[in-house]
């Protein structure tokens, strides 16, 4: 596993790379001198909690990623329009929370959000002679109302 500086200079060089410049990101964290900001980028130091906060919310940093280094960087532009649904590969079946024991799904449950996606594939590799619980993978989705 990735340390949060590990991930939080990930994040940096993307920054950079799309153009920003590291006093820029310094400021925008509350940091007076880039010095602040170099010394957790080399992992010789350490980030505060006020300006990973900051920083998460000037650039749309999905803390899960700074924390665990897993799912995307950041925030989609329209998260509000974003969901997360469970699919089961083998059987190319969605499976929802309340009907996951059903042989085949027309449709899915969508959780809000990556961690509750995982909450409920976690809970259900626990019925292991479940066939639709094994392999699980979570999908994100565009949520459009009609």
């Amino acid at each position: 596993m990735k340390t949060i500086n590990q991930n939080f200079k990930a994040v940096v060089d993307k920054l950079l790379a799309d153009g920003l410049k590291i006093t820029n990101i310094a400021k925008s964290m509350g940091y007076t001198t880039t010095t602040q900001i170099y010394k957790p980028l080399k992992d010789e130091g350490n980030l505060t909690s006020t300006a990973l906060q900051k920083f998460v919310e000037a650039f749309n940093v999905r803390p899960e990623f700074l924390f665990s280094g897993k799912g995307s960087m950041f925030i989609s532009e329209n998260p509000d329009h974003v969901g997360y649904v469970i699919f089961n590969p083998e059987n190319n079946v969605y499976l929802g929370a309340s009907d996951c024991f059903v042989s085949k799904l027309r449709s899915a449950n969508v959780y809000g959000d990556e961690v509750h996606a995982k909450s409920v594939t976690y809970n259900l590799s626990a019925y292991t002679n479940n066939p639709f619980a094994k392999n699980l993978e979570i999908k994100q989705v565009l949520i459009e109302i009609i």
